[in-house]
């Protein structure tokens, strides 16, 4: 089902489909990685988006043009955020 929601958002080519329980290891490491006690109010959206490019490297996964200026621009925001409330939590 995730490997098939992820093709129809353009994150994964038709022929990954078969990768999905693989690829879906390597998401859960990724969010793992950017929210360590595994709480989403501790997720660290630079982190997050850090670890998924590191993920693109290693996987079939492309991040889709639109989703990439949605996702640097709320890394800008958590950082500027940040600067002013270091408490601040994107989610």
């Amino acid at each position: 089902a995730l490997a098939v929601d992820l093709v129809q958002l353009g994150f994964l080519p038709p022929e990954s489909r078969d990768d999905a329980a693989s690829i879906a290891a390597l998401l859960e490491l990724a969010f793992r990685q950017a929210s360590p006690s595994a709480k989403l109010s501790a997720l660290s959206f630079s982190a997050l988006v850090e670890s998924l490019s590191g993920l693109a490297r290693r996987a079939p996964i492309r991040i889709p043009p639109y989703y990439v200026l949605i996702i640097r621009s709320l890394a800008i925001l958590e950082g500027i955020a940040l600067g002013f409330d270091p408490n601040f939590k994107i989610v």
